[in-house]
């Protein structure tokens, strides 16, 4: 699953926003966002620890990258490790290149994904459904992914419903962090339907949230566990040293 809520020049203060939650195998060990090199360029993002790529990241250029699966899609175990799609995708210095890069790599090569790929002057989406890749430039403004987007299901997603009707309408400065993180820790029933995840009888849920702020005043937010249980851990610090500032 995974949710990614992307603002995109939504808000005059703020050129790229991001709330996330990543919801994965309750026991699929992971690790906490560090500094890591991807290629050429180095990236603040968490490690999976079984496959060592990651899901979400931002590198030294403000480039950052965020994935989803795609519902529906038959899981080939052979294949490659979409987190590192994300790293890939990291070492380019922006996220026009990087979006132009995964043009080139074979759509069967990975299970189905969503792909995100924005800096401070755009955002990009690549994803896959096994077979092929397609490609989306994201206009201005509030977007929402999750697995099921771009019609994965055939019918509305109840997630992305849920979530357009609570997020911060797009204009004037961006609403405080609190408001995405309480957006993060919305819940429904079915569980699978929420924002937060919690499915034990199929060992997954939501394992950890994430909040990303590019621009004047950059943040960088991560609670290490659902973000309605565990506080979020505040790695600024990191993101302001690795973009220079």
């Amino acid at each position: 699953m995974c949710t990614l809520i992307v603002a995109t020049h939504a808000f005059s203060d703020t050129p790229l926003l991001v709330a996330a939650n990543r919801d994965e195998a309750l026991d699929r060990p992971a690790a906490g966002p560090t500094v890591r090199a991807v290629g050429p360029r180095r990236a603040l993002a968490p490690t999976d620890l079984v496959a060592g790529g990651t899901w979400l990241g931002v590198n030294d250029r403000g480039v950052l990258v965020a994935i989803t699966n795609r519902f529906g899609v038959p899981v080939d175990h052979a294949r490659a490790s979409r987190g590192h799609l994300v790293t890939a995708a990291l070492a380019h210095g922006t996220a026009k290149d990087a979006y132009e890069a995964l043009r080139e790599v074979d759509g069967t090569g990975q299970n189905g994904f969503h792909l995100l790929m924005a800096d401070a002057e755009g955002a990009f989406l690549t994803w896959g459904d096994g077979a092929r890749l397609y490609h989306l430039v994201l206009q201005p403004g509030l977007h929402i992914i999750t697995e099921r987007s771009f019609d994965a299901t055939g019918a509305p997603a109840p997630r992305e419903a849920l979530i357009q009707r609570l997020a911060p309408t797009p204009g004037g400065p961006a609403p405080e962090e609190a408001v995405w993180q309480r957006l993060l820790t919305t819940r429904a029933e079915p569980s699978y339907d929420g924002v937060v995840v919690r499915w034990p009888e199929r060992n997954y849920g939501t394992r950890s949230a994430t909040f990303v702020r590019l621009g004047p005043a950059p943040r960088f937010l991560h609670a290490p566990g659902p973000p309605d249980e565990a506080p979020f851990e505040d790695h600024t610090e990191a993101l302001v040293t690795l973009l220079g500032r």
